[in-house]
């Protein structure tokens, strides 16, 4: 590992100096890499993304020092740093004092994991060092994203940023299909090069002895992980398919839809239903305007056109890959009957249990790192309590408005998307607000959506 600490440092310290845009697109293509660590200690590993969020908020702090002064173009922007800072400071300050008020208290801690605490009980709470880590990394990003939105993008970059997501997609492509590949016939697994944490073995999980193949997890720690991040590009490529047709955007689509298949995730289904769902809601081919009905003879054909394809797709995958009985016994494990399972049981007991913290401690929470729920609003409350909760919520919604202002009625609108799909991923379960991909696509959004406000010449809106 300190081959890679060796050659990594000198090149991101020489991008950071003369090239730092290069370097937030190098970024956003490590968030993708959560099993890929820049150097080892012990038993710790700092991953790449996690090194470059506080290579680049250093940057930005002695930007801010030295020029004394912030230049933003849009007012919301402002609203976005203001709620974004005060979340920050709040959860660090408070998840250092709320361990030693609630000292005691029964919690999931995070370093036992949800199924252990689950079946064996909660332990006392006691101050750790995920009361300082989680906050100060969910710091760093957010500073991260303040450096983003206050530089100046092209509307050029945006075929950078298109790069950026397409290249990430493709190394989840490749790592997944290295995964499948390497179960049947026995060849090396690329993933093992990109897995160089030491926090987690690697190891393979599979869909069941009904078809024992791997589930696909990329270069994530787990598949239930992958979920954000495949629904996301899922609901990018069916707006585009929907609005633009080609090719390259339907094979995306099927691709991202197979992946999400093979994760065997339920988080992945549901999430892929309701953003679906949501996707088609923005998209209708039938408008009103002016007591008129407009009908998109072109979205008509493209919707008739998508479905045929999607179901003639998925006949063949279905009947000459995983075989009609062994998709109908994944439907029925990941999916109907998931609620079955000692996962779902295990998880629900962890978000209860979260609920009732938050009740105990009279709706303040034991701070940021010192419980451990299944979905991200128990996560939030059991932790930072209302006040945080809100706070937390003001900041990604201050986001959503900057980018769905600036992207509606955009060619860029399909970014918008990425967001939804992950704060809907995180609500079903994965609690995490350190979680990379949430962090990936705020930033991709980020972009897209100053690339677009320039192109609409909008400067404070």
């Amino acid at each position: 590992m300190l081959t890679w600490f060796a050659i990594l440092l000198p090149l991101f310290l020489f991008l950071a100096f003369y090239r730092i845009k290069i370097l937030i697109y190098i970024l956003i293509v490590t968030l993708t890499f959560q099993v890929s660590s820049i150097i080892n200690i012990g038993d710790y590993s700092l991953q790449i993304y996690r090194f470059l969020t506080i290579l680049i908020s250093i940057f930005f702090l002695i930007e801010i020092l030295l020029k004394m002064k912030l230049k933003l173009e849009n007012k919301i922007v402002k609203k976005i740093i203001l709620s974004g800072f005060v979340f920050s400071i709040f959860s660090i300050l408070y998840s250092i004092v709320a361990p030693l008020i609630f000292e005691g208290y029964p919690v999931f801690p995070g370093e036992l994991g949800i199924d252990f605490s689950a079946i064996y009980g909660p332990q006392p709470l006691s101050f750790s060092k995920y009361n300082l880590a989680i906050p100060l990394f969910t710091l760093f990003y957010i500073l991260t994203l303040f450096f983003i939105i206050t530089r100046k993008f092209s509307h050029l970059e945006i075929r950078a940023l298109n790069l950026t997501l397409k290249i990430s997609f493709i190394i989840i492509i490749i790592t997944s299909l290295s995964q499948v590949l390497a179960y049947y016939w026995g060849i090396f697994d690329i993933t093992k090069i990109f897995y160089t944490t030491v926090i987690r073995e690697f190891g393979y999980s599979f869909i069941g002895d009904f078809l024992p193949i791997p589930r696909v997890q990329a270069t994530y720690y787990e598949p239930s992980m992958l979920a954000p991040f495949v629904t996301g590009i899922m609901s990018f490529y069916l707006h585009k398919a929907i609005n633009y047709g080609k090719l390259s955007n339907y094979l995306f689509l099927f691709i991202s839809i197979i992946l999400i298949v093979l994760s065997t995730s339920t988080t992945a289904y549901v999430s892929a239903l309701l953003m679906f769902s949501v996707v088609i809601l923005f998209n209708l081919p039938i408008r009103l305007r002016s007591g008129e009905i407009l009908i998109s003879k072109i979205k008509v054909i493209r919707y008739t056109l998508g479905i045929i394809l999607i179901f003639l797709f998925f006949l063949f995958i279905i009947i000459f890959i995983i075989g009609l009985k062994n998709f109908l016994n994944i439907v029925d494990i990941y999916l109907i009957n998931k609620s079955e399972s000692m996962s779902f049981k295990n998880r629900t007991i962890a978000d209860m249990h979260a609920i009732k913290l938050f009740i105990d401690t009279y709706g303040f929470g034991v701070g940021l790192g010192s419980n451990r729920p299944s979905s991200l609003l128990p996560y939030l409350l059991s932790q930072v309590g209302f006040i945080g909760t809100i706070m937390f919520f003001l900041f990604i919604y201050n986001i959503i408005k900057f980018s769905y202002n600036a992207l509606k009625n955009s060619n860029y609108f399909e970014y918008f998307f990425l967001l939804p799909s992950v704060l809907i991923s995180q609500l079903i379960a994965y609690p995490d607000i350190t979680n990379p991909t949430l962090w990936q696509f705020i930033y991709i959004v980020s972009i897209a959506s100053i690339i677009s406000y320039r192109d609409k010449g909008v400067a404070s809106k």
